[in-house]
């Protein structure tokens, strides 16, 4: 099942089964067009508002003014995981590498994929971009998700720091990081808060490509916020495919055991 995402001021308060909602073709964005082929199939398709509420739809109507959709089901909650919503932000590498990361950390139940522009990153074709665009979704079927990870638009540096305060922690992976004493103490707070609150934890994880991040790009994460902080996978350098699924497994199993010594 197709999955879009929606902008806030799309949907200003939950919705409930069997509620109606018209989208216009400028909020829908690349999502029209999905919303046109299930019009004319009867598939239902996966609609994430940016509250993170789930939703599975059926199109009543779509055209290029918009589409309207009826709720039939609704997950209320974080897509894949109520307790953790990762973002996996990696620079663009070689095709094999990101397939690789795409496949890995679909399976492993990242909420959002966001290819990074950067210095030492590799110039991949708008074809290759739909073409892991699908991957995410063929991924998400065999690996039994409910729905699939939102895939973004690639985007610069610049760009990624503007949506920083997004996440309620950042964590840049750069193989001279040497205070992980730093990062261990941020997620042990973040899970503490996120216990107190009973609220969905959004972390954010930054890789960079063959030749790494350079220092002036991990600098600018470093001066974005209080919620950036830079960590190393051990001693060894590691493939960028390696690195993220790595990374991202990690991070899921301290956070789960930490979520165990307070429960």
């Amino acid at each position: 099942m197709v999955t879009i995402e929606l902008e806030r001021t799309v949907v200003a308060k939950a919705l409930e089964i069997n509620d109606s909602i018209f989208v216009t073709k400028d909020e829908l964005g690349r999502g029209i067009d999905a919303a046109k082929t299930a019009s004319q199939t009867g598939e239902h398709i996966g609609v994430i508002d940016a509250d993170d509420n789930y939703y599975e739809m059926r199109v009543l109507h779509a055209s290029d003014a918009g589409a309207s959709f009826c709720v039939t089901q609704r997950k209320t909650g974080l897509v894949g995981d109520d307790a953790l919503a990762i973002t996996v932000a990696q620079s663009a590498c070689e095709p094999e590498a990101m397939k690789t990361i795409v496949r890995g950390t679909t399976e492993l139940g990242a909420s959002e994929l966001v290819p990074l522009v950067t210095k030492h990153s590799r110039s991949v074709a708008a074809l290759e971009w739909q073409r892991l665009d699908t991957l995410v979704m063929k991924t998400s079927l065999l690996a039994g998700r409910d729905c699939q990870p939102r895939f973004q638009d690639p985007v610069t540096i610049d760009e990624a720091l503007d949506r920083i305060d997004r996440y309620d922690l950042v964590v840049v992976y750069w193989e001279r990081a040497t205070d992980d004493d730093q990062y261990g103490q941020k997620l042990s707070d973040l899970v503490q808060r996120s216990v107190a609150n009973d609220s969905t934890m959004h972390i954010a994880l930054v890789f960079g490509p063959e030749g790494g991040l350079a220092d002036d790009e991990v600098a600018k994460f470093m001066d974005a916020g209080d919620n950036v902080v830079c960590a190393s996978l051990g001693p060894t350098v590691l493939s960028c495919d390696t690195a993220a699924i790595t990374a991202m497994t990690l991070v899921q199993s301290a956070v789960r055991r930490l979520l165990d010594s307070l429960r």
